[in-house]
């Protein structure tokens, strides 16, 4: 489907279309793959302080919570996770308002960084947030190291707003307002 083979190159598979992108929500069989990527220095780098927990949170449901596996091609590439951070139960973003929401995203493999599905993940979840109509503004916090979703996010529309300790790590905390027709 996603894949392509040239004739005089047989060994050679192009990479998967952005449009063969499907997501489905994670689940506890998912567990070792994201334990994986976890370790993968790029996601580190991103995320170098949080214990996600696999085991005990993919086996959970709670209503403010929406955690899902973006595959290319059926292959997995990438992970998205959508809080109401108003409701979620550690208070990570403090005391917030309703209308909130906020995004974790990665890419799983460094294979799959610079050919636009970070993008095109990052559109489906800021559709997916601004469907619900009382959803006003989206929340991202990338860590001030990492300039390179820095500049990703700024490229999106997301708007510098403070900078916030989140424990040990340093971030930016950035807004996407929901746009007025």
């Amino acid at each position: 489907m996603g894949y392509r083979f040239l004739r005089s190159i047989p060994a050679y598979t192009a990479t998967p279309r952005l449009t063969d992108v499907t997501f489905i929500p994670a689940a506890p069989a998912h567990q070792d793959l994201l334990e994986r990527w976890d370790e993968q220095a790029h996601v580190i780098e991103s995320d170098p302080h949080d214990d996600w927990n696999w085991g005990v949170e993919l086996a959970r449901t709670v209503a403010w919570r929406e955690q899902w596996l973006a595959l290319a091609a059926q292959t997995p590439i990438g992970f998205i996770q959508i809080i109401d951070p108003q409701q979620e139960e550690s208070h990570y973003w403090g005391d917030i308002a309703a209308g909130y929401r906020a995004i974790d995203i990665w890419i799983g493999e460094a294979d799959f960084l610079g050919k636009g599905y970070g993008t095109h993940l990052m559109q489906w979840a800021i559709e997916r947030c601004f469907s619900d109509p009382t959803v006003h503004t989206i929340l991202i916090d990338p860590l001030t190291s990492n300039t390179r979703a820095i500049r990703f996010y700024e490229r999106l529309g997301f708007v510098f707003v403070r900078l916030q300790r989140f424990g040990e790590d340093h971030c930016h905390v950035y807004q996407l307002p929901r746009m007025r027709a």
